[in-house]
C-alpha cells in the first residue's frame, strides 16, 4: 500500500511540474507579444542625457524580441545572429567659413582665389572664380574627413517584472546622428528561458508544490485557478 501511495504521490509531483513548466511557457509567450507589438509601434526618439555632453547625439528604439532566422550571412560565416539592428546616419550640418584675399584679376572679367577651412571631423579645400559684372561663380569644393568619427551601440533590458523589454541606445558624435530604423533580438538575450538549466525552479515555491500535489490527489479545478494566478503574476 505504501508503495502505492508513493508512486501515486511521485506521478502528482511530476505531473505537477510539467504542468507547471508548461503554463510558464505559455504565459511567458503571451507576454512577448505585448511587448512586440508595444515595440512594432515605438519610434526612434532623441535623448537628452545628463553623461553626455552636448556635441553627441543619442537616440533609442524599443527592440522587437522574437526568433530570428538564419540568412545567407549567417549560413556562409557558419554563425548564428542574436540581434539585428538597421540605422540611417544623417549628416546635419558642415558649415564652411573661409576669409580670403581676392586675387588680381585673371582678366578683365574674372576673379579668382582659393580657399580653405574645417568643421569637428571634416576639413575642406576648393578653388573659386567670380565672373564681373554678373558676380556668377564656379566653385570647386571638396570635403574631407580627417579623422574617424565614434559610434557607440547599447542594447539595454528593462527590469519589468516578468518580461522584460529591451531598447537599442545609438550615440554618435555631433553632426553625424545615427538612428535607428528597425531592431529585433533573440528573445533570450534579455530573458532566460523557463525550463533550461532548471531556470524554472525558483518560480515552484514549497507552496506551489502542495498545490501540484493537491491536484494530482483530485483537486485539479481549485488548484488549477491559484497556479494561474501565480504565473500570471509572474509575466
Amino acid at each position: 500500500m505504501k508503495k502505492v501511495i508513493i508512486i501515486i504521490l511521485f506521478l502528482a509531483l511530476a505531473s505537477g511540474f510539467g504542468y507547471a513548466v508548461t503554463r510558464a511557457r505559455v504565459y511567458r509567450e503571451q507576454a512577448f507579444t505585448a511587448d512586440s507589438l508595444a515595440a512594432a509601434q515605438d519610434t526612434a526618439r532623441l535623448l537628452q542625457l545628463a553623461s553626455l555632453n552636448d556635441s553627441i547625439h543619442a537616440y533609442q528604439l524599443r527592440i522587437i524580441q522574437t526568433e530570428t532566422e538564419r540568412d545567407a550571412i549567417d549560413r556562409e560565416l557558419d554563425q548564428t545572429t542574436v540581434a539585428l539592428a538597421r540605422a540611417k546616419l544623417r549628416v546635419d550640418t558642415i558649415r564652411m567659413i573661409d576669409t580670403v584675399n581676392v586675387p588680381a584679376e585673371i582678366n578683365d572679367t574674372t576673379k579668382a582665389y582659393e580657399f580653405a577651412g574645417a568643421d569637428g571631423p571634416f576639413a575642406f579645400d576648393g578653388d573659386a572664380q567670380i565672373f564681373y559684372p554678373s558676380w556668377r561663380g564656379v566653385f570647386d569644393v571638396r570635403v574631407n574627413l580627417m579623422r574617424p568619427v565614434p559610434v557607440e551601440a547599447r542594447i539595454t533590458c528593462g527590469n519589468e517584472p516578468g518580461v522584460r523589454s529591451a531598447s537599442l541606445l545609438l550615440t554618435a558624435e555631433d553632426p553625424f546622428s545615427l538612428i535607428p530604423e528597425s531592431v529585433t533580438q533573440d528573445p533570450d538575450v534579455c530573458n532566460a528561458p523557463p525550463g533550461r538549466h532548471f531556470s524554472w525552479l525558483p518560480e515552484l515555491s514549497w507552496k506551489g508544490i502542495g498545490w501540484e500535489l493537491l491536484k494530482g490527489a483530485g483537486w485539479m479545478l481549485l488548484a488549477n485557478q491559484f497556479d494561474d494566478e501565480f504565473h500570471k503574476a509572474r509575466y
